[in-house]
């Protein structure tokens, strides 16, 4: 699954290491200028209009504060982005592999989130 992490703070960081064998983060995307054309463990470092280049099945917001975390998902589907939304605030949806629980998605069906050991 490809996975772009929105987001390149302490969280986003966290959500890296979190992901086993079989996820491929392909980027990271964050709207701060000054972090894009880096890297994160040799994971590029985007603006979010580049995002949808990358064709991701899934974007993660790796962002703490909720408020935030609903102005980037808005802004996500403002760009066209029509794919599987993951944030830190929900459950994990049955189809992603981790390691452990660490978030809640708003976008999965009832009665399909399920904590992972």
């Amino acid at each position: 699954m490809n996975i772009v992490i929105f987001g390149c703070g302490q969280a986003g960081r966290m959500v890296l290491n979190w992901l086993p064998a079989g996820n491929n983060p392909v980027a990271y995307a964050d709207n701060d200028p000054r972090k894009w054309g880096t890297y994160i463990c040799q994971v590029p470092v985007i603006p979010p209009s580049d995002l949808l280049s990358f064709q991701p099945d899934l974007v993660w917001i790796a962002v703490v504060n909720r408020e935030a975390s609903l102005s980037i998902e808005r802004q996500l589907r403002g760009l066209g982005y029509h794919g599987l939304i993951q944030s830190l605030d929900g459950d994990i949806p049955p189809h992603i592999k981790v390691d452990q629980h660490i978030g809640k998605d708003r976008h999965a069906p009832q009665g399909q989130n399920r904590h992972i050991h």
